[in-house]
């Protein structure tokens, strides 16, 4: 995100995977989505947008021109930025800090670790910056970023080699421009034990996420390792791990208590890392 404007490719990824695309408006998507038993959406993370395109075999072909039409030719409708606008602040806002301790904690600890960089706001952005978010910056980060050296594609399932030769060649498509990609934020490194403390009058209980950075991540031959050390101490909502059972079974102190060694997102609603 550019400084000053954090959150806006959550912004963009949001009005693109939620709005009108191809001339279509979304409610008419949806209506044609339903009987195909096909879904699409997106996810952001601090160097990754993710859209993900999910569609029945049989419905594939007439699925294909949404799939094209959202990453060729979103609408950036002036009522769906309202929309997608006012529910990202009210997140911002609101929601955050009052629908999930949890999820809060776990953010307050991110912000800690990368407090003076680029990665230490959340997706959504910062208050102030999401409220000057405009509809024009939307278009221009989409021209500046959505390109097509700046895409991965993957694909999985019963398609047809016509189906991947047509879907490359349609993302080819984007322009052919090479984004100016900022340098990844660092974490903090630890003077010591250091707390922060967010209060909240009215709490029924406390949220606390404890962590470190570490220098190991996928690339490594030790992240294996760390797998099979972390499913022993910790793994997210198993209750075989170390510390669910000395936790929350011997002592009935809370319900969840798990570790993580890489950004989890949606923890709360997924079992397994997306």
């Amino acid at each position: 995100d550019p400084a000053g404007k954090e959150g806006l490719t959550f912004t963009t990824t949001s009005l693109m995977a939620r709005g009108a695309a191809g001339g279509k408006s979304y409610s008419e998507i949806q209506d044609l989505l339903y009987p195909w038993a096909a879904v699409y959406g997106a996810s952001v993370d601090k160097e990754v947008a993710v859209f993900t395109f999910e569609v029945p075999v049989e419905f594939a072909e007439p699925f294909y021109p949404v799939l094209r039409d959202v990453i060729l030719d979103p609408g950036f409708e002036e009522n769906d930025f309202k929309r997608i606008k006012a529910n990202q602040q009210n997140y911002v806002d609101q929601v955050i800090r009052a629908s999930s301790d949890e999820t809060y904690s776990k953010l307050a600890l991110e912000d800690l670790l990368f407090r003076g960089n680029n990665y230490q706001h959340m997706t959504q952005g910062k208050s102030a910056a999401a409220q000057s978010i405009t509809l024009d910056d939307v278009k221009s980060h989409y021209r500046e970023f959505f390109t097509r050296n700046n895409l991965t594609i993957g694909i999985a399932g019963n398609y047809s080699r016509a189906f991947l030769r047509r879907l490359k060649r349609d993302m080819a498509k984007l322009p052919d421009t090479e984004p100016d990609l900022p340098a990844p934020g660092a974490a903090n490194k630890p003077d010591g034990i250091e707390v922060e403390i967010i209060a909240k009058k009215g709490a029924f209980g406390s949220a606390i996420f404890t962590g470190a950075p570490l220098p190991i991540t996928r690339a490594d031959d030790e992240f294996a390792a760390l797998m099979v050390a972390n499913s022993w101490m910790g793994e997210h909502r198993k209750s075989y791990s170390r510390l669910y059972q000395k936790i929350r079974e011997d002592r009935a102190m809370n319900y969840g208590d798990y570790t993580y060694i890489e950004w989890y997102e949606g923890g709360g609603s997924h079992q397994l890392p997306p």
